[in-house]
């Protein structure tokens, strides 16, 4: 509820890239590469119907895990992490895009608006406070936000929705027919992709160039294949520690590589299967590789679709060794 009160291009994701690396931990690598042939694939990471979500609110940011949930009861465990601001927890059922959802003056969110629904909140949640919400949902397309909108000293409005406080979320019919496994030729590495994981082999050999992306899930996702340049030893605090000293720096030890789409409108839908695109970006933007394929070293594989959260951020990151 409003109240007034006294994050295109490759080039543009490899920040974020960066600070996925928060969420991953150096993987054993395996003695040998193996490449498999299309798994079984899994039923998609959903929680059970009912469901538990966590939700951590912050400056200025709405994190949600999981991000999908089967339609029934669901508990939003909330957090404000602020570290300094008052939040809230709206849910809004919608019946569109994320970037199309309408906003005043300020950039607050409109509630009552055509096309969406507020289903419930939790108010004024301090810094460090926590709190739970049990709603029950319908199957459909939903919002996480903090619409508050605070007057600062210089008279300007802080609109934390318009900040960042907002991160799409799913909930789906559980009564609805798995995705079956596509087939793919015998000899292509096959990486599966769902709510939010990436399942596929852990290793490959130096020079494969056939890989395919299976969406199990029931969202749409990407993947996004960055080398890792320099140093590959980095743990996750040296990575971030990195990030926050060079916020505006394109980092010259991770370079995206490949790609299942070449641009934001194309992405990997629910039940669809792609093949990995080979790009050269050494002009400073993605271009195709005819007969591209991956040189030995270490890569994080990633999905970056999600707004204003990227998936990578919620756990749709693997690191993949090429040897």
């Amino acid at each position: 509820m409003v109240r007034r009160l006294s994050l295109g291009t490759v080039a543009g994701i490899l920040l974020l890239a960066l600070l996925a690396t928060t969420l991953t931990a150096c993987s054993k690598e395996e003695a040998a590469p193996s490449v498999t042939p299309a798994p079984d694939v899994a039923a998609p990471a959903v929680a059970s119907q009912a469901s538990t979500v966590d939700v951590m609110l912050q400056e200025f940011n709405v994190v949600a895990t999981p991000v999908s949930v089967p339609a029934g009861e669901v508990t939003f465990n909330t957090k404000n992490d602020g570290p300094d601001d008052v939040h809230e927890l709206v849910i809004v059922k919608v019946d569109m895009a994320l970037a199309d959802l309408p906003t005043d003056k300020d950039g607050a969110l409109i509630e009552d608006a055509e096309g969406l629904e507020v289903i419930d909140e939790i108010e004024d949640l301090k810094d460090g406070d926590t709190q739970d919400m049990t709603v029950e949902l319908e199957a459909g397309s939903y919002v996480l936000v903090c619409n508050i909108d605070k007057k600062e000293p210089d008279g300007s409005m802080e609109a934390h929705f318009k900040m960042g406080m907002r991160s799409a979320f799913t909930v789906t019919d559980p009564s609805a027919a798995p995705v079956e496994p596509v087939a793919v030729p015998e000899g292509t590495a096959v990486y599966t992709v769902h709510e939010m994981g990436i399942e596929g082999p852990d290793t490959l050999p130096a020079g494969i160039s056939d890989i395919t992306v299976q969406n199990n899930g029931a969202m749409v996702h990407e993947l996004v294949i960055l080398r890792l340049d320099k140093h590959q030893d980095w743990t996750a605090e040296q990575a971030i520690e990195f990030v926050n000293a060079h916020p505006e720096a394109q980092p010259a030890w991770g370079v995206p590589v490949a790609s299942t789409t070449m641009s934001r409108a194309t992405v990997v839908g629910p039940g669809e299967t792609l093949p990995v695109l080979f790009v050269d970006f050494s002009g400073g933007k993605p271009v195709p590789v005819e007969d591209g394929s991956l040189e030995a070293g270490s890569y994080l594989f990633m999905c970056f679709v999600g707004e204003p959260t990227p998936h990578a951020l919620v756990g749709m990151i693997k690191k993949v060794t090429v040897i």
